[in-house]
């Protein structure tokens, strides 16, 4: 098993591999861009940072081995079954801190109701973009500002969301392989461990 320390992650400027679907005031909008943007996942870790900011997939590991001692297949499970939100960009997998509780840096449970949710017509780019940008159902304030003081007012805004092209809340048919991209990360982990 490697071993990773915990460091500041960097930015790595080069290709991408996936679609992004954007929050414009008024809802989602489809930018037409096949990959998500520097300037969008500079805009993601911006948006994070007052809540603990975001860790690769090896930062990640490393905290929870050092605090709760959970494994790279744990961690591929949480990833594979969405309890928790992660996303993938320039070949990695990221993690928003938020959602890990001290001291034990485990999942925080109260958030997988908000998660299967989310997680049932969104693909884990847009779940991680849907905490950090202003809600109209929450009159502009954003998701993650509210976990703490109104998390059933996130829930309802989560539920009354609907994405383009559907007329009720449920299953995304198809997603242009960003749904898969968890899974071929997690079973990327527990083959070969961390990158």
């Amino acid at each position: 098993m490697q071993e990773t320390s915990v460091r500041r992650s960097a930015i790595v400027i080069g290709p991408q591999s996936h679609r992004h679907a954007s929050h414009g005031s008024n809802g989602w909008h489809d930018t037409g861009v096949d990959q998500p943007s520097d300037h969008q996942f500079v805009a993601m870790l911006d948006g994070y940072r007052a809540s603990g900011g975001l860790a690769a997939s090896p930062e990640l590991l490393a905290l929870c081995r050092r605090h709760s001692g959970t494994d790279v297949a744990t961690l591929a499970r949480w990833i594979v079954e969405r309890t928790i939100v992660s996303f993938e960009w320039q070949s990695r997998t990221w993690f928003p801190l938020f959602q890990f509780r001290a001291p034990d840096f485990a999942p925080t449970l109260r958030l997988r109701p908000l998660l299967a949710d989310l997680s049932a017509i969104y693909c884990p780019w847009e779940v991680a973009h849907w905490f950090i940008i202003p809600n109209p159902s929450l009159g502009s304030r954003v998701p993650m500002g509210l976990l703490d003081s109104d998390l059933d007012a996130v829930l309802r805004a989560a539920r009354g969301m609907t994405p383009p092209g559907k007329t009720a809340p449920g299953p995304v048919a198809i997603r242009n392989g960003l749904d898969r991209a968890p899974n071929r990360t997690a079973w990327a982990l527990a083959a070969h461990g961390p990158s």
